[in-house]
């Protein structure tokens, strides 16, 4: 594989973002029917986390630094307390397709944030465009003066945005943090912390009283397993390589993508209805988040990516890698960033 990724690789991580966290909003939908949200979420990343670092350590992986570890608790609070927090809290009064619209705006925090930045780079007029019809969309979407039979909690909207916020700071921070080797071991690391600091919100809210055993539905246990393995193990390890490998605004990319998923599952399963005000507010935001997400950036648009390909999967410059990290990525568990979501 030389020092560049796999083609073939890529494309499967990305195929894995699309499409698996689509159906994660469906699967947060049916767990927090009888599960506390933070519960629900401070488990599932609490299993998540153990069971990648355990098979990161038994494939050989070495144990991490005590920055490693400052790190991933950093990364973890980003990406799981607040970014799954609000996600989870958010979605017991938003509906699941609304839910993924706003998720989907993480492309344009990214930018956002990296325009804010000290020497940040002020976007062109292209994506400025984007990015106000990206927020206009978003206030059509949860305005309270929209009619239609599905009703938007602000609050709850407000949740999910910041989460938004929180997973786009979380990206770019572990883009350049001190991170494992393995990818699956960076990952279980945030996860593991994410798990942990759940709690905290679990214990104030109320949610290590509020459920008993027997109040649990086979369905909610269900949703809470295929969380754990389809969008924790497996999609969140996809997401924190490819942050290693892309651009974190073409990573972001499944952030226009996850709606489309999340609204036909809604509609097929939950029977969320839709009206035509809100259809069109998510297709402008959507396709705002496409016009920000694909336009070229400012400072790098004349450089040529390393792989070239028809879904822009441009690669930055990778660090050299030995032999041994070149034989984890071809295993599929090394040259990892830990990260992303989301979800």
């Amino acid at each position: 594989m030389g020092t560049t990724p796999s083609r073939v690789w890529i494309v499967a991580a990305f195929a894995v973002i699309y499409v698996v966290w689509g159906t994660t909003f469906l699967g947060i939908h049916y767990a927090i029917e009888t599960l506390p949200p933070f519960l629900m979420g401070s488990v599932r990343f609490l299993i998540s986390g153990i069971a990648l670092f355990a098979w990161a350590h038994f494939r050989g992986a070495p144990l991490p630094s005590r920055h490693q570890w400052k790190t991933a608790a950093i990364a973890g609070s980003f990406f799981m307390l607040v970014g799954q927090g609000g996600v989870v809290w958010g979605q017991q009064s938003v509906p699941t397709g609304v839910a993924s619209v706003l998720v989907g705006t993480i492309p344009m925090w990214i930018l956002l944030l990296e325009w804010l930045r000290p020497r940040g780079q002020r976007p062109g007029i292209v994506v400025s465009a984007g990015l106000l019809l990206g927020f206009v969309g978003v206030v059509v979407l949860i305005g309270p003066w929209r009619s239609g039979a599905v009703g938007v909690d602000p609050v709850g909207a407000a949740a999910i945005l910041l989460a938004a916020l929180s997973w786009a700071a979380g990206s770019l921070y572990v883009k350049s943090a001190d991170k494992p080797a393995s990818a699956f071991q960076g990952a279980g690391m945030q996860m593991l912390c994410g798990g942990i600091f759940l709690l905290v919100p679990a214990a104030l809210n109320g949610d290590l009283t509020a459920v008993s055993p027997g109040d649990i539905s086979p369905t909610s246990v269900a949703a809470v397993l295929y969380l754990v393995v389809f969008s924790s193990i497996l999609a969140f390890s996809s997401y924190s390589w490819l942050l290693h490998t892309c651009r974190p605004t073409r990573v972001a990319t499944f952030a226009y993508v996850n709606p489309v998923v999340a609204v036909g599952l809604g509609w097929l399963f939950v029977g969320e209805p839709l009206s035509g005000s809100m259809v069109l507010a998510m297709v402008v935001t959507i396709g705002a988040v496409a016009l920000v997400s694909t336009a070229p950036a400012r400072d790098d648009s004349s450089a040529a990516p390393a792989i070239e390909s028809p879904c822009c999967f441009d690669i930055g410059q990778a660090p050299e890698q030995s032999p041994a990290e070149r034989e984890n990525v071809l295993m599929g568990s090394s040259s990892g960033e830990a990260s992303p979501a989301r979800a």
